[in-house]
């Protein structure tokens, strides 16, 4: 896809030029072309995060149910788009009379060989780099790890994905992971920051003037430095047009000139997300402070021993994929808080569970009762399946007031008033299975992530 008349001002309608050129440029595994098989396509979305597989969401409207009926379109599709395969992942149907309206949501191809990829598994005396390196080929994909992190024992657990094990080292080592272009980064922000990556770096002038033809337009530019701040010296947004703003993922590097001097120079991408209904691209940037990986630990198990937590046998719960723009703690965050305040957060006032389960998940504080707090949730951050993202908080309802725990992955949650054996009993709390949490506090509402 070439940015040369956009980004030169020509007056070219940008989110028109995208609009044709994106379905257009999405082929099925058949050989046909998006646009070939329906001209009912709406808008697309695009997603790429630091920590989060890439996706694309494609809106269509099928009218009279002809795309359904040719079957072309449906989970499991494979396509290419950008020179990367894709797959569709899921596909939501609204029926309005003879008509159907769809949201596929898709991703890359290589994010859905490693969420598959599942155990149990164990390596011994690997480093996180060799271990990562080595999954990922077997995907059909290419990584680069930042080395640093000490050898260990991996264990990945039954019904546990690749994806999930590496996330779950990131977090141990204290380094983050970038995926797309069939490609998997993992370092530590710095690390990607000083070009190790060897991805492209954008120019930009914060006037609005374009550098050069390999440069951005920039509409807009938001910038905040901090003292404060442990991560990052400084953060910043800038809006690019959509057409410029497509060509550019996470770990890119942006050169900004034409600013105010504490603003020039190079930033980190971190997050960028447009769509074919407009013309701007919104794209976050950081200057993070120097770090290493970290040397890691083994992690800890229920009873705060060396090892891991095993997944429940027949658990009717199992873990899903955290989803793009999941904020909350880690599982093993969640877990060293829970190791390293035994006794400590033993809430037994009223209504304490849905404040501590807020408090170690890392969710903002809401203060009211859980049963209560279940309808105030937004439509799209209240889930009833029993496919569960570790991390989020499970509501149930219980006598007046309702209770909450977090769910930490292979059918087990966190409680506040659940015994090392699973029951019900007032003011202890511990690990236990997600189904006696159930059969302890009531039916399940559901559960949901922050908002």
């Amino acid at each position: 896809m070439t940015i040369d008349a956009a980004v030169r001002g020509s007056g070219v309608n940008m989110a028109a030029t995208l609009d044709r050129a994106v379905p257009d440029g999405i082929v099925l595994s058949n050989g046909m072309r998006l646009s070939q098989i329906t001209d009912a396509v709406g808008v697309i979305s695009f997603n790429y995060q630091a920590g989060a597989v890439a996706e694309l969401t494609i809106k269509a409207v099928d009218v009279g149910r002809v795309l359904s009926r040719g079957d072309l379109l449906r989970e499991g599709t494979s396509l290419t788009y950008d020179g990367s395969a894709w797959q569709v992942a899921a596909v939501e149907r609204d029926y309005l009379g003879g008509d159907i309206w769809l949201t596929f949501t898709v991703r890359s191809r290589l994010a859905r060989r490693l969420r598959n990829m599942t155990g149990p598994d164990k390596a011994t005396d690997v480093t996180p780099a060799q271990w990562i390196t080595s999954k990922v080929k077997k995907a059909g994909g290419t990584a680069l790890v930042e080395p640093g992190a000490r050898r260990r024992t991996i264990a990945q657990k039954r019904n546990e994905s690749v994806l999930d094990v590496i996330g779950n080292l990131a977090s141990d080592t204290g380094v983050e992971w970038v995926e797309f272009g069939n490609k998997v980064f993992v370092g530590t922000p710095w690390w990607a920051f000083q070009g190790n990556t060897n991805l492209p770096t954008w120019n930009a002038f914060a006037d609005g003037t374009v550098p050069d033809l390999s440069g951005l337009e920039v509409l807009g530019v938001n910038s905040r430095s901090s003292l404060d701040d442990r991560t990052n010296g400084a953060e910043a947004s800038i809006t690019v047009t959509a057409q410029g703003g497509s060509l550019v993922r996470p770990w890119h590097r942006v050169n900004l000139g034409r600013a105010d001097r504490a603003d020039n120079g190079i930033w980190l991408v971190r997050d960028v997300s447009f769509d074919t209904s407009g013309g701007a691209a919104s794209i976050s940037l950081q200057r993070p402070l120097k770090s290493s990986p970290k040397k890691g630990s083994q992690g800890t198990d229920s009873d705060g021993t060396s090892g891991e937590l095993t997944p429940v046998a027949g658990s009717s719960y199992s873990d899903a994929p955290r989803p793009a723009g999941f904020r909350g703690r880690t599982v093993a965050q969640i877990l060293n808080i829970w190791n390293n305040n035994r006794g400590g957060l033993n809430h037994t006032i009223y209504n304490g569970c849905l404040w501590y389960a807020q408090e170690v998940a890392g969710y903002p504080h809401i203060g009211a009762n859980p049963h209560v707090l279940w309808p105030m949730v937004p439509a799209g951050s209240r889930k009833s399946s029993r496919e569960v993202p570790p991390g989020a908080v499970l509501l149930y309802r219980n006598s007046n007031v309702g209770h909450a725990t977090v769910y930490v992955g292979g059918g087990r949650v966190l409680s506040t008033d659940m015994n090392s054996a699973g029951g019900y009993a007032q003011g202890q709390w511990s690990v236990g299975p997600a189904d006696a949490a159930e059969r302890s506090f009531g039916s399940l509402l559901g559960w949901y992530m922050p908002w």
